[in-house]
């Protein structure tokens, strides 16, 4: 190790050992790690006393904008990282190659396969679920984003910085909606704190402001999300908020709108339907329903609202809102629709339809959208397909159709076995107990074990 580094980074930007403590230790909160390094540990770093062991060299890695090689120290994971959210990995080897992603690493892995007798010999597990796709969230987070590195170190933040920062957000709006769990949380965490101090502490133009502050609203609004998926509902409604509170200053009603849209949803599902109803309400109100608002933010608008007013049990409401959500889909016009809304689709708004039918008590005409639904929805958006095929599946279990409801039920768990999502188990469970009248059917009972060992093993 060369201690030095540290000391070079940390006197560059004039701070403390203490101060350069502190600020590893809010970084590290940020990532979902709980550490305890203090002044002394920072000083006994830099003399060489002691090594930072995992997860210390990725953090102080993102601290100063930087590769845990070029600060001389080792990235790769110890059996001491217990308090890290991390994958369970079968044997070491497999675990520097997910998590360790320098330079250095590349080029033992590269030498490693060209030793291809000793490659034939080996026997490897394959990888399934999130094992397998987790590699693709460390390669994106791992690429250099110099324009970034440089706003981090120098202070100015320029437009090519931000733009980094929006790609990266778009690539984690595509994880969440085919992965979830915890590895894509702290991956949001991460790309909050470096937002969070490019605004605090960064120098930048009149225009660069809002796209920071339209950034940390949509980290908040996914964030919320997850945090909804896995039934932390004070929490969500606590990253919503301070969503709503970013796109303020940001000047994006149409992103505020969308917040208030998810707050909606979430009332929704803890079966407040005043809530639900009067903040769909209000964000339609914020924005309009004119030609000058995107179509695919109208239909979403007007989608929420119809669902609020479905649990209300407010019929003539619930159609003529999907009536407007319809109408505004079919339109598609308006400006163009925001990156961010990419996840407003025909297929989204095709199953919230069902489920408004199914919460009218109507299985029967929410069974073909469910079905038309799930042909909508590709392969890749794992969670959504999931989540859909589990109430298409309901369906046809309230009208009776078992044969239909198991058949669809099992691609359900194929993909739930895939995917880490609370909700979906949530789900599982709902259907499960759906089930348990018809119990002596055999397929029904097949498809109850397969689910009960499933919820056995989350």
């Amino acid at each position: 190790m060369r201690p030095n580094r540290l000391y070079e980074e940390r006197s560059r930007r004039r701070w403390t050992q203490q101060e350069a403590a502190e600020r590893l230790r809010e970084l590290a909160e940020h990532c979902g790690h709980n550490v305890g390094v203090d002044g002394n540990t920072w000083g006994r770093w830099e003399r060489g006393d002691i090594v930072p062991f995992p997860p210390y060299p990725m953090l102080l890695a993102e601290l100063f904008n930087s590769t845990p090689e070029a600060l001389g120290l080792d990235p790769r994971p110890s059996r001491r990282r217990s308090n890290a959210p991390s994958l369970v990995l079968p044997d070491e080897a497999l675990e520097m190659l997910l998590y360790d992603w320098s330079d250095a690493r590349s080029l033992d892995l590269i030498a490693d396969a060209l030793g291809s007798d000793d490659m034939d010999r080996r026997q490897f597990n394959v990888l399934t679920g999130a094992l397998l796709t987790a590699p693709g969230l460390y390669w994106m987070t791992a690429q250099a984003e110099p324009a970034v590195a440089a706003a981090m170190e120098k202070g100015s933040v320029s437009e090519t910085a931000v733009k980094q920062l929006e790609t990266r957000l778009a690539v984690l709006r595509v994880l969440d909606d085919t992965q979830g769990g915890t590895e894509l949380r702290v991956a949001l965490r991460r790309l909050m704190y470096t937002t969070r101090t490019l605004i605090q502490q960064g120098s930048y133009s009149p225009g660069v402001e809002p796209r920071l502050y339209s950034v940390a609203a949509e980290v908040c609004r996914l964030a919320g999300y997850l945090a909804f998926d896995e039934g932390n509902h004070g929490k969500a409604q606590r990253y919503y908020i301070t969503g709503l509170h970013a796109a303020k200053t940001a000047g994006n009603r149409l992103m505020g709108a969308n917040i208030l849209g998810f707050l909606s949803m979430q009332a929704h599902s803890l079966g407040n339907a005043q809530d639900a109803v009067a903040l769909a309400h209000t964000a339609r109100l914020g924005v309009g329903s004119s030609q000058e608002v995107p179509a695919n933010i109208r239909a979403m608008l007007a989608m929420r609202a119809a669902r609020a007013h479905a649990l209300a049990h407010n019929e003539a409401a619930c159609q003529r809102t999907l009536e407007e959500a319809r109408q505004a889909l079919e339109a598609n016009d308006g400006p163009p629709a925001p990156e961010w809304s990419s996840w407003v689709n025909p297929g989204g708004l095709t199953a919230d339809a069902g489920r408004c039918f199914m919460e009218l008590g109507r299985p029967d005409i929410a069974e073909p959208l469910f079905a038309e639904a799930a042909k909508l929805y590709g392969d890749y958006q794992g969670r959504s397909r999931m989540l859909v095929l589990l109430r298409w599946a309901s369906t046809h279990t309230a009208l009776k159709n078992l044969d239909e409801a198991v058949r669809i039920g099992h691609e359900a768990l194929d993909i739930a076995e895939q995917v880490d999502s609370p909700r979906g188990r949530a789900r599982v469970r709902d259907l499960y107990r759906q089930m348990q009248p018809h119990e002596r059917v055999a397929q029904v009972r097949e498809f109850r074990d397969r689910s009960r060992e499933l919820l056995k093993a989350a």
